[in-house]
């Protein structure tokens, strides 16, 4: 997994790993969830993606779209 740059230092996000269809996103305090097209839908895995690369904003986009969508909990 890639360390979450987490640019703006409040964000409850430690890491992620970007796959084709899915990002696993990995929670300081909750474990690590994947969200896939399947789950969450193409344009929101996309946006993720380009979140997590900047290093910003994925936190509250998870709260604000996606935080029930996760397909299933990794660890």
């Amino acid at each position: 997994m890639e360390k979450y740059a987490n640019n703006n230092g409040n964000s409850a996000i430690s890491a992620y790993e970007i796959g084709i269809y899915y990002i696993w996103v990995e929670f300081t305090s909750r474990g690590i969830y994947e969200y896939n097209y399947s789950s969450a839908g193409a344009h929101h895995i996309e946006t993720m993606k380009s979140l997590a690369l900047s290093g910003s904003g994925l936190d509250r986009f998870i709260k604000d779209f996606v935080m029930d969508k996760h397909s299933q909990k990794i660890g």
